[in-house]
């Protein structure tokens, strides 16, 4: 078995990561797969007799997977846009709510 190390790019969550680790590790002639989505290294334990077949195999599997993200990020922006929108709308209307009743609780002591 030979162990090598690749640069892979354009990973959006370590959950796609994950996904498109086992995938890769389900490959014929892979022993060991793991893919760090912080540092975007994919380390393989693959057979040395076979890596040319093997690696070509490995980009396909990566090819798969690189239109679902490509066509998801128009839509993950605009959702966690949204998210963003939403989340600062809570958080002011919390923060209202919790200065309005600190007034009242001040105002009830007085």
């Amino acid at each position: 078995m030979k162990k090598d190390v690749y640069k892979i790019s354009g990973l959006d969550c370590a959950a796609c990561a994950l996904e498109l680790e086992e995938k890769i590790a389900d490959i014929d002639g892979i022993e060991n797969a793991s893919i760090s989505f912080m540092s975007e290294k994919l380390t393989m334990e693959l057979d040395e007799t076979r890596e040319n077949e093997i690696i070509e195999k490995v980009k396909k599997v990566i090819k798969k997977a690189a239109p679902i993200s490509e066509s998801m990020g128009r839509a993950d922006r605009q959702m966690r846009g949204s998210y963003r929108n939403w989340s600062w709308k809570v958080k002011t209307y919390l923060m209202t709510r919790f200065r309005k009743s600190a007034a009242n609780m001040m105002r009830k002591r007085r």
